[in-house]
């Protein structure tokens, strides 16, 4: 889901004031990034039609600019050990919602520390479609426990897995596990897990790439 030139997967109201509590030495998903596109963004953009009403009515409120320092006050909960039984180095799904937000942020900009580790996350599909190359990017979304803003991480599926038949719907909510890793496209480097397993599939919110 790119600086240092890393790109990011999506991100929704607050990413602005989130980028300014981490390094922008970060990898880009399919939606943006600190001064380019993030993953975020991208992926963001794609749904920009379908929450216009809703972000109007955001903007007319006041931001609060504690927002931002939340994630980092909450992420000092008591510490979560991550390493899964079944050898998952890092297992996400572990986390509360604020905690996996603060996580995969931390991920995106230090994807140096989690290289060629197996990640575990649970989130909603988000799908960005390439028209320059006619190809489809996934990526699993988490948001943080207001739902105001979100993260996620690309995700390649192995190879057991038909493209695009067997990935799912934009919208599903998943459990996915992958190989960290980063790609280069250009200019930028992409985050994304590799050799991914669909370890959890529910469609009941297709169509949706945010939380009901």
């Amino acid at each position: 889901m790119r600086n240092k030139k890393y790109v990011w997967p999506m991100a929704l109201a607050l990413v602005l004031l989130l980028s300014a509590c981490g390094s922008a030495d970060g990898t880009k998903s399919r939606a943006g990034g600190s001064q380019t596109k993030s993953v975020n963004e991208v992926l963001a953009s794609g749904q920009q039609a379908a929450e216009s009403q809703k972000a109007a009515s955001a903007s007319s409120e006041t931001v609060d600019v504690t927002a931002a320092s939340r994630v980092v006050e909450e992420s000092s909960e008591a510490p979560v050990d991550l390493k899964g039984a079944d050898g998952t180095d890092l297992d996400l799904t572990k986390l509360s919602a604020t905690m996996v937000f603060s996580e995969v942020y931390n991920i995106m900009v230090n994807p140096d520390s989690c290289m060629g580790k197996t990640i575990r996350m649970k989130g909603l599909v988000a799908i960005y479609h390439d028209e320059t190359k006619d190809t489809d990017y996934y990526s699993c979304i988490v948001q943080d426990a207001t739902a105001c803003c979100a993260q996620g991480i690309e995700f390649k599926l192995a190879d057991n897995y038909r493209f695009p038949d067997d990935y799912p719907p934009e919208g599903s909510e998943i459990t996915v596990r992958g190989r960290f890793d980063v790609y280069k496209e250009g200019e930028y480097k992409y985050a994304v897990l590799k050799d991914a397993v669909l370890e959890k599939v529910n469609t009941e919110n297709e169509g949706e790439t945010t939380a009901p």
